[in-house]
């Protein structure tokens, strides 16, 4: 089964919460820093995004949250296999 990598970009977020509405399942309101948090995600110092490996049974939820940030802090990639 094919994996993928939720990137996430939480300086860029608004707090629009569309992703929350669209996945609660991988997003979360963070009202105190209006910010929405991946749920389960790693910070990676490198690329300073959180990141969150999900299988192909998640893409497709995934990737409504993506495709719904008004500011394309979501980004979905496919790994290697």
């Amino acid at each position: 089964m094919a994996r993928y990598k939720i990137v996430y970009d939480r300086e860029a977020c608004i707090a629009a919460f569309s992703c929350v509405q669209e996945a609660p399942q991988f997003w979360v309101e963070n009202q105190e820093e209006a910010k929405a948090d991946l749920q389960g995600g790693q910070f990676n110092d490198a690329s300073k995004t959180f990141e969150r490996e999900i299988d192909e049974s998640q893409l497709e939820v995934a990737q409504r949250s993506a495709d719904v940030c008004p500011v394309q802090a979501i980004k979905i990639v496919k790994l290697e296999d």
